[in-house]
């Protein structure tokens, strides 16, 4: 895929695959394993001169329907289990 800038990347699976890219270090937006430590907010963050890939094969969903600490609805669960998958990444010049 040819961008403006003349380059870009492909990311091609054997089965779909969830992807995201964010100028942000994940320190940037998760300081802590605290949460009182943790005192970020959207606005406060500041982009950075790089990007950040995230390729995952599965994804649980959020929990937090009627409590921040609830578990995510039964047909939103991951099982616990041993999960693989492949993907490429190609670069497009």
């Amino acid at each position: 895929m040819e961008t403006p800038a003349g380059f870009g990347l492909t990311f091609r699976g054997t089965a779909p695959l969830e992807c995201s890219t964010i100028p942000y270090l994940y320190e940037d937006i998760d300081g802590s394993p605290v949460k009182e430590d943790h005192q970020y907010h959207n606005g406060d963050l500041k982009p950075r001169d790089l990007s950040v890939v995230h390729i995952a094969h599965k994804q649980m969903g959020l929990g937090c329907e009627n409590s921040w600490g609830a578990w995510p609805l039964k047909p939103y669960l991951l099982p616990y289990g041993d999960y693989s998958y492949t993907f490429a990444i190609e670069i497009a010049e």
